[in-house]
């Protein structure tokens, strides 16, 4: 998730992330979306959560992923869509939150949803985009 790292490396980096977060990006009149320190992942891991938002559709999110910031870079764990009905779970865990096994299905779906999504994102947005805060 190249796009969004270098997103939020230009506003402060993950060191400023849960300071500033969200950071709201307009990719155009009808679409936007936000990038937000979401804690740590169940791999104890930084977490971001990117929601994606279409105003004509209201103001709830209608994709949201989050997102293990390692040094390999920005890995999907956990992604919900409403836009295509699904739900996709990278770890289960059990009741104490501890991982028990790792579902490399839905991981290499993952993989390729974020791929075609940064794809896109690099398309959509300019190197100097505007973001709030």
């Amino acid at each position: 998730m190249r796009t969004l790292e270098d997103i939020v490396a230009r506003n402060g980096g993950m060191e400023w992330l849960p300071r500033r977060s969200p950071l709201l990006v307009n990719i155009d009149p009808n679409n936007h979306f936000t990038i937000e320190y979401a804690g740590i992942s169940p791999s104890k891991r930084p977490a971001v959560c990117v929601s994606f938002f279409q105003p004509e559709r209201g103001e709830e999110a209608h994709r949201r992923i989050w997102f293990e910031v390692t040094d390999l870079g920005w890995l999907g764990y956990y992604l919900v869509s409403k836009k295509e009905p699904m739900v996709l779970a990278i770890y289960e865990e059990d009741e104490e939150g501890r991982i028990q096994k790792t579902n490399r299905t839905a991981r290499s779906r993952l993989v390729e949803i974020t791929q075609n999504m940064d794809e896109e994102l690099e398309v959509l947005l300019s190197p100097d985009q505007l973001i709030l805060t």
